[in-house]
């Protein structure tokens, strides 16, 4: 790759890897689980997973992103981490591949992903005229039953051979096959089953690319060693009595670290924008704030807050704002050409 290109990769990796971690959590996690996935793909972790989907994804194919977080009473529509970023990747995967987006989730968290679509200028389609337009957005619902998951997960592996499968903030099974929240409890009954999907695309030589915050997140059962190590007894330990702890065991191609999972999706996003020298495909801060707004109109709630507040993960609309304009920053330094005089 050219120079500047891995010094973009770094520097939008540096951003989206912040320690804002909310009082309570282990000190430097954020980093050490980062630096685990950077060895574990070679690299700057967005810049390499904008790069293979560069490399694998072609106009008019379809991509997969799944999405969800659903916790009844605390987030009975889901919360705002996760949607946003999947929303944001597929921005960029729509404008600067061609690529058609399929989205799965829980039932409960579809109404989310449309109002953050239709905020972000992106049109979703029902099922009949989705594989005619180009661009084009799918919202399903995924199975909660793990039978039902498996047969659903190769029946639209087979029915639509997608080129990638990305996951954002999506809980994956732990070696105990439980899913656990970040405090250990099992939610099992309110995950939809995307994990089976995500191992039958990988047995198939399809794309994974698995983002995350903690370490219960599809793809980051790659470095689940590390996260283990790095969240410690007092986190790690669930409370559900399993014994196998709240770090899933499915990894991906591409495990993504970040401080919040959007962040993560909008540093992959970034690199798209920034490898492929157009800005424009990825979101601007007046469309991230828009896409909090709809998010929080439709149902979601703060993961940290557990209010329907304009924030994810704690962190401000202004602050998210913020980190996408940074973004961009980033994407026009690095890809700006200077001409350098002499005196």
């Amino acid at each position: 790759m050219d120079e500047n290109i891995l010094i973009l990769g770094d520097s939008v990796d540096h951003l989206v890897t912040l320690d804002m971690k909310w009082p309570g959590r282990p000190r430097g996690i954020v980093d050490t689980i980062y630096q685990a996935c950077r060895e574990y793909v070679g690299g700057p972790v967005c810049l390499h997973a904008a790069d293979s989907l560069l490399k694998r994804v072609a106009k008019e194919t379809t991509v997969i992103i799944s999405t969800g977080f659903v916790l009844r009473p605390f987030f009975p529509l889901g919360e705002t981490d996760g949607p946003p970023g999947a929303v944001a990747l597929a921005h960029s995967i729509i404008r600067g591949i061609g690529a058609r987006v399929i989205f799965l989730a829980e039932k409960e968290v579809m109404d989310v992903l449309k109002a953050a679509c239709i905020a972000a200028g992106l049109s979703v389609y029902e099922r009949e005229d989705f594989g005619t337009i180009p661009g084009a957005i799918l919202i399903r619902d995924f199975p909660y039953e793990v039978d039902e998951a498996v047969r659903e997960g190769e029946r639209i592996l087979k029915a639509w051979n997608p080129s990638a499968v990305i996951t954002v903030e999506k809980m994956g099974r732990n070696p105990k096959d439980i899913y656990h929240t970040a405090r250990g409890s099992d939610m099992g009954s309110q995950v939809a089953k995307v994990d089976y999907l995500v191992e039958a695309a990988q047995k198939r030589g399809i794309l994974t690319i698995g983002i995350g915050d903690l370490g219960n997140e599809i793809g980051l059962g790659a470095v689940g060693d590390v996260v283990r190590k790095a969240i410690g007894p007092a986190v790690e330990r669930c409370k559900c009595g399993c014994g196998g702890g709240i770090v899933t065991k499915i990894g991906a191609d591409f495990p993504i670290m970040a401080t919040m999972s959007n962040w993560g999706s909008y540093g992959v996003a970034a690199c798209l924008a920034g490898i492929l020298e157009k800005p424009a495909i990825f979101h601007s801060p007046e469309i991230e704030g828009r896409v909090i707004e709809a998010c929080v109109r439709a149902g979601a709630r703060d993961g940290a807050t557990v209010s329907p507040s304009l924030s994810s993960d704690g962190v401000s609309l202004e602050g998210n704002r913020a980190v996408v304009q940074l973004l961009h920053e980033i994407i026009r330094i690095k890809t700006t050409k200077i001409v350098h005089y002499r005196a």
